[in-house]
């Protein structure tokens, strides 16, 4: 994102705080079916080869700050075998997001759509929600005056009908995004398995991204 996408950014954020606010947003996406869209992102280990294009589309697309990432694939070595695992760490879009909780000036919104956003004209940057991210996924952009800034499923993009561009440019297919209330049939036979997922999950809250750990893909 450019000084002038930036710049789009905030006035795109400010109109959805103003929307969101008269409870009158909907999202015109061409691939959905309804107003009451569920947006759900899910991210299969078992597909990902951990190639870093999801990173970098993601760097690419949201241009934050240097050393800052919305959404990165960590790559780790477990032992004793040696093994490497991919590890998603962005914004989770939390169902009750603790960070929205914790701001104290109302700066973080919830759509209806799941998408969690930060009204940048009405954060003060203090880092309340950053430290109340259970998944370390918050930050504060200096470019943008310390304001508070994460993954936001690129709802400018999703606004003009186009997909993350995390997920655009999956060359595995380990990023299905799209519609709980009116999936694609590959998004579809998802649904199952994250609702199987979300009721073993005790610990971290339940959001809207959905990681499908390894061996534990059952979708054709």
């Amino acid at each position: 994102m450019s000084v002038s996408h930036k710049e789009s950014r905030r006035k795109f954020l400010k109109g959805v705080a103003c929307a969101t606010a008269a409870s009158s947003l909907t999202i015109d996406c061409a691939s959905a079916q309804t107003t009451q869209q569920k947006w759900t992102l899910v991210i299969d280990l078992n597909r990902c080869m951990g190639c870093q294009s999801c990173t970098i589309a993601c760097k690419a697309e949201q241009n934050p700050m240097p050393g800052t990432f919305f959404s990165q694939m960590r790559i780790e070595e477990t032992s004793p075998t040696g093994r490497l695992e991919f590890l998603p760490q962005m914004c989770m879009h939390c169902d009750a997001p603790a960070c929205q909780s914790a701001c104290p000036t109302n700066a973080i919104i919830k759509q209806p759509d799941g998408i969690v956003l930060t009204d940048w004209n009405v954060c003060i940057g203090d880092g309340a929600c950053i430290n109340a991210c259970p998944y370390m996924a918050r930050s504060l952009d200096t470019t943008q005056g310390n304001k508070a800034a994460s993954c936001d499923l690129c709802a400018e993009r999703l606004a003009r009908g186009r997909i993350p561009a995390c997920v655009e440019s999956c060359a595995s297919g380990a990023r299905i995004f799209g519609d709980a209330a009116s999936p694609s049939q590959e998004l579809a036979n998802y649904l199952p398995i994250i609702k199987t997922l979300r009721s073993q999950e005790q610990k971290l809250p339940k959001g809207r991204v959905v990681i499908v750990p390894l061996c534990d893909r059952r979708a054709s």
